[in-house]
């Protein structure tokens, strides 16, 4: 999937959930194709950073926000509202 600039679309449910604990907004789940749900962030230098640290195993995050990221994540994938 073609990504735009300002966008970060990822179907990782792990790294969306360690960017949601560290506060970035998620600006849609899409659940358009069957079987693979797509998390999309807008793009900043803080993402950036942060998916930096995160791919080089040095990122730190809050456990108990970590997980409720991932709550999040897995009711909105299996729910039927919209993000």
């Amino acid at each position: 999937m073609q990504q735009p600039n300002n966008r970060l679309i990822t179907s990782d449910l792990k790294t969306a959930a360690f960017l949601l604990s560290k506060k970035v907004e998620l600006l849609k789940v899409d659940k358009s194709r069957p079987r693979k749900v797509n998390f999309i962030f807008e793009r900043t230098p803080l993402v950036n950073n942060l998916l930096e640290l995160y791919w080089s195993k040095k990122a730190e995050t809050n456990v108990h926000a970590l997980y409720e990221a991932l709550d999040y994540l897995k009711d909105a994938i299996f729910s039927d509202y919209e993000i």
